[in-house]
């Protein structure tokens, strides 16, 4: 079996936005130990797409989910660094510092 058409986009598009809307959620504290240890799975998913779709999940970052959220040019370019940076922690520290605007926005 060879791969499934569409797949892919599929699953970025709709896990991807998952991932955004949990990171966004009033509920999730990330000063508390749960909530910091999810904002850590969710940067993991995150780092593993972007190196699996080979700049693919950036990309639609970029040009859809993170503009939709009311995210700036800057902020997008952030993000984006620290996702394909070589620091697990700092990308969950931008994560976290992104995520809190958008829900204060």
């Amino acid at each position: 079996g060879g791969s499934v058409p569409g797949f892919r986009d599929f699953l970025f598009e709709n896990a991807g936005r998952a991932f955004l809307e949990v990171s966004i959620a009033s509920w999730l504290n990330p000063k508390d130990a749960q909530g910091a240890a999810l904002y850590g799975e969710l940067a993991n998913c995150q780092r593993v797409f972007e190196k699996v779709s080979s700049g693919a999940w950036g990309s639609l970052l970029s040009s859809r989910l993170l503009p939709a959220m009311g995210f700036d040019d800057a902020l997008i370019l952030e993000y984006l660094n620290a996702l394909r940076g070589d620091s697990e922690k700092a990308f969950r520290d931008v994560l976290v510092r992104h995520m809190s605007l958008a829900r204060a926005a």
